[in-house]
């Protein structure tokens, strides 16, 4: 649910290519700030791009490589802890 918010947010504010949909996603993991688009979607992007991108590479990979992909359970419990101590959004 947190990988297609993120998806739509950009899509509506920005690239639709799903190359550069992955490109904004992979720079905000790494810290930086989401451009063009209005303040609260890039600070909610921010947030659950961690959560996006884990979940995201899993599908990829369950579609294009491997139907035996491991689900990255242990990945997304770390990024979503990491949401609890996030201070983006205070």
């Amino acid at each position: 649910m947190l990988a297609q918010l993120v998806r739509w947010l950009i899509t509506a504010f920005g690239p639709g290519d799903p190359r550069r949909r992955r490109a904004v996603i992979e720079a905000a993991v790494n810290g930086q700030a989401p451009t063009g688009m209005p303040a609260y979607a890039a600070t909610l992007l921010a947030r659950y791009a961690p959560v996006a991108h884990t979940a995201t590479s899993f599908y990829r990979e369950l579609q294009t490589r491997s139907r035996d992909a491991v689900y990255p359970e242990q990945e997304i419990r770390q990024a979503l802890s990491q949401l609890r101590t996030d201070d983006r959004l205070r």
